[in-house]
C-alpha cells in the first residue's frame, strides 16, 4: 500500500481476505486501522460467503467506484464465495511524477 500510494492517487484493493469484517476482533481491527491509514474505505456491507460473513472485501480511497453498481450476487452457486460486481466511474489516472533530489558538494 505504501508503494501504491506513492505512485497514484487512486487505490482499489479487493479480494478474499478471510477476515470477518462484520465482527470486531484483533484481525478486523488491524486491517481496519491499516486500510484507514491509507484513506481506504471498505465498500462491502453484506455477506460474501455461503455460510455468512463479509470476508471478500473491496477497498477504495478515492470514490473511484460507482457505489450504485456495487452488487454481491448471493444467488450465484458456482463457489462458496459470492461474486462481487461493480463499475468504475469515468476517470483519467495521472501517475504521480517521481521526485528528483539533487545535491552538491560543499
Amino acid at each position: 500500500l505504501g508503494v501504491a500510494s506513492l505512485k497514484s492517487d487512486y487505490i482499489l484493493v479487493g479480494g478474499d481476505f478471510n477476515i470477518h469484517m462484520e465482527t470486531i476482533n484483533e484481525h478486523s481491527s488491524q486491517l481496519g486501522q491499516l486500510t484507514s491509514s491509507y484513506g481506504l474505505n471498505q465498500l462491502i456491507d453484506q455477506p460474501t460467503h455461503i455460510n455468512g460473513g463479509t470476508i471478500d472485501l473491496l477497498f477504495d480511497n478515492s470514490n473511484l467506484l460507482d457505489h450504485g453498481t456495487l452488487n454481491v450476487k448471493s444467488d450465484c452457486s458456482l463457489s462458496d464465495h459470492f461474486p462481487v460486481l461493480c463499475s468504475s466511474k469515468n476517470f483519467h489516472i495521472n501517475l504521480k511524477k517521481p521526485k528528483s533530489i539533487s545535491t552538491r558538494d560543499l
